[in-house]
C-alpha cells in the first residue's frame, strides 16, 4: 500500500494522537518473530467450577485471547480467567488488546485492578467497541452501572 492510499484510508500519521501512535506501535508488534505456544487459562463456568482453555497472549502483559467455549467467537480474558470482551474473529481480540493496553496493568489481580478499571471504565469500552467487540459486563455490577449513568459519551466512530 503507497503512503497516499494509507492516508486516505488511515489519516495522515501526523494527525493521529499520541493514544493512536500507541495503539499502532502495539499493533505492529502483534507478529512476534518466531510462533508463541499457546498457554492454559482456568476460565470459569456459570453453574461453578473452571475449565482449561487454550488462550494466546497478547501485546498487553496480563491478558489473553481464547476461542470462546461451545461458540465460534473470541474472547478476551484477563490472566485471573475472568472474561473482559467478546469478539466475532481472533485478531479484534488482539486489535483491542493493543488499545487497552496503555490503560492500566492488566498483570495485576481482579481486585487490585477494580480501582483502576472503575476510572477507565468507558475508555475500556470504547476500545473494545473500536476492535468490533462486545464488553463482557456483570448485569447490575459496578462496570454495568458505571456505563448506564453515562460514562461512555458517545458511540465510538
Amino acid at each position: 500500500m503507497d503512503s497516499t492510499t494509507f492516508s486516505q484510508t488511515h489519516g495522515a500519521p501526523f494527525s493521529w494522537s499520541a493514544a493512536d501512535y500507541e495503539v499502532c506501535q502495539n499493533l505492529a508488534s502483534l507478529n512476534p518473530p518466531a510462533p508463541v505456544a499457546p498457554v492454559a487459562l482456568l476460565v470459569p463456568l456459570r453453574g461453578g467450577g473452571r475449565i482449561a482453555v487454550q488462550a494466546r497472549r497478547t501485546v498487553a502483559d496480563g491478558l489473553l485471547a481464547h476461542r470462546a467455549i461451545g461458540l465460534p467467537s473470541w474472547r478476551l480474558t484477563h490472566h485471573s480467567g475472568r472474561m473482559i470482551a467478546g469478539f466475532e474473529h481472533q485478531w479484534q481480540a488482539f486489535v483491542a488488546a493493543a488499545y487497552l493496553a496503555c490503560l492500566t496493568d492488566w498483570t495485576h489481580s481482579p481486585s487490585a485492578l477494580r480501582a483502576d478499571t472503575a476510572a477507565v471504565i468507558a475508555d475500556i469500552d470504547a476500545g473494545v467497541r473500536k476492535a468490533g467487540g462486545v464488553l463482557l459486563v456483570t448485569p447490575g455490577g459496578v462496570a454495568d452501572r458505571m456505563l448506564r449513568v453515562g460514562r461512555v459519551l458517545s458511540p465510538v466512530a
